[in-house]
């Protein structure tokens, strides 16, 4: 699906292409990309639950599900056994939904270049 880059100013690009939303970083410094924006940029469909949080969808079905303060994460992207594990939970900010940028990429197969 590409790669995901993210300018100082924070600016979030999926294959050289700016996005509608910015990255945030937190206070530790981990980067937080908004879902919507970059997941859609990569052509997934995108929806919001009030039950299952945000959904992410390709022509073969359900990617992910993940719910906001959560680190739950289902669906196809997410390996069985405990091989994967999201660095920090979903977020809202202002009506946005933001995942850690390294989680988000992985489960998008995406490359993440910062």
């Amino acid at each position: 699906r590409g790669y995901i880059s993210v300018a100082e100013d924070g600016v979030v690009s999926v294959n050289g292409q700016s996005t509608t939303q910015k990255a945030k970083t937190t206070a530790d410094g981990d980067t937080l990309l908004p879902i919507r924006a970059v997941a859609e940029a990569a052509g997934y469909d995108v929806s919001w639950d009030k039950e299952f949080g945000v959904t992410v969808k390709d022509d073969s079905g359900i990617v992910f599900q993940i719910r906001p303060d959560t680190k739950a994460v289902h669906g196809s992207a997410v390996p069985q056994g405990d091989g994967f594990h999201l660095s920090g939970p979903c977020l809202i900010a202002n009506g946005v939904t933001y995942l850690e940028a390294g989680d988000l990429a992985h489960l998008l197969g995406m490359f993440y270049g910062g």
